[in-house]
């Protein structure tokens, strides 16, 4: 059986207030470009775009929300900075394999979306609060030499709004105190965590050198998150890493800490202006930050952002590594759009497996991307 990805029903009461359902915004286009040479380059009749050197931000001719005057501002890409090197280790042609993981996850028998070099060892089917559809597998691919875990993300909204929103964080049970987890993600990770350490030991055992590699879509991208966390004690000399897309919080900035120290390797991919990966809402300081102080949620991971306004052929392509402060909150990337009323969207949820089966730029290109946002191609190979 095939599952929807968030099947088109009705949004519990406080996820509905959050999403603003007008067409128009606040923001202008121009806040969906996360490159200079891109905003210097996308100036139409209808708007003017212009680039600010001081938040690394694009913003429209009038916006009120621009920290850059008219003398600061970028407005031709002749100008824009040279295209730095990359400051994190993520790898888009991992992202792109691990998409179509967390696409397969939706089927009961996800064999029948892999490539054949991938064998599916075990698969998992468990409860994630009232929801009885929850489901994952792992196994190995031999072609890039990765033992994969995948899971499924939720097939509702009203189950993001009412499991999560809906329940409190609480003790993360080993961890330093402060540390705290949404208590729906912990109880299902922790209760998988004994069947899932028999498998991956027998996989990691069979597959020498590969690296162990998380994934999943949504609340699936939250699982694989405490689940790598939980399990990379078992990784030995594997290399772990996780790729999540569109995930939600987890926990507050005391976990976050914890999580970033045992995964250095934690990349979460958020598409333009995807509504999940805001939710649970952070607690906001007095600057418009998420607070990294209070004992809110906040995110653990580094975000690969990927507006809108850098698409080509209508799918994600251009992307900037989210680095500036405060850590993995950083407000240059899609928390900006947040803190300026553009309206989140929960179509841009759906929009990561667009990039299938043509892979990112859908051209078989791959945009590597410097933290300033400009892109270099390279060949998908």
């Amino acid at each position: 059986m095939s599952l929807p990805r968030h099947a088109p029903l009705a949004v519990a009461g406080r996820l509905a207030t959050f999403i603003i359902a007008s067409g128009a915004s606040a923001a202008s286009f121009c806040v969906q470009h996360g490159s200079c040479a891109d905003c210097a380059n996308s100036s139409h009749w209808y708007w003017d775009c212009r680039w600010c050197p001081v938040d690394h931000r694009c913003y429209d001719a009038g916006s009120l929300y621009n920290p850059c005057n008219t003398v600061q501002a970028i407005t031709n890409a002749s100008a824009c900075p040279a295209p730095a090197v990359p400051k994190t280790m993520f790898d888009l042609q991992v992202a792109f394999n691990m998409v179509i993981h967390a696409d397969a996850a939706y089927l009961d028998n996800p064999s029948t979306k892999l490539p054949p070099s991938f064998k599916v060892a075990s698969s998992f089917n468990f409860s994630l609060g009232v929801w009885d559809q929850a489901f994952g597998y792992a196994g190995i691919d031999t072609l890039s030499r990765h033992v994969v875990v995948a899971y499924r993300g939720t097939t509702s909204l009203e189950q993001m709004a009412d499991e999560v929103l809906h329940h409190a964080l609480v003790p993360y049970p080993g961890l330093p105190e402060g540390a705290r987890v949404n208590q729906f993600f912990y109880l299902a990770a922790a209760a998988l965590q004994p069947t899932l350490g028999i498998t991956l030991s027998g996989l990691l055992m069979a597959c020498p050198g590969c690296d162990l590699v998380f994934t999943g879509h949504s609340l699936g991208g939250a699982m694989a998150m405490l689940s790598a966390f939980m399990a990379a004690s078992l990784s030995g000399g594997h290399r772990l890493l996780v790729y999540t897309f569109g995930q939600p919080r987890v926990g507050n900035h005391a976990l976050s800490t914890q999580i970033d120290a045992i995964l250095p390797l934690l990349f979460r991919v958020v598409n333009a202006a995807d509504v999940f990966p805001h939710l649970p809402q952070c607690t906001v300081a007095s600057g418009g930050d998420c607070d990294g102080t209070s004992d809110g949620y906040y995110h653990a991971g580094t975000e690969l952002w990927f507006p809108y306004g850098d698409y080509e052929n209508n799918v994600m392509c251009g992307h900037r590594e989210c680095i500036r402060a405060p850590r993995n909150e950083d407000p240059s990337c899609s928390n900006g759009l947040m803190s300026m009323d553009y309206p989140p969207s929960i179509h841009d949820h759906h929009g990561y497996f667009n990039v299938l089966p043509n892979g990112y730029c859908n051209s078989q290109r791959a945009p590597a991307t410097d933290t300033a946002g400009r892109e270099n191609k390279f060949v998908f190979v």
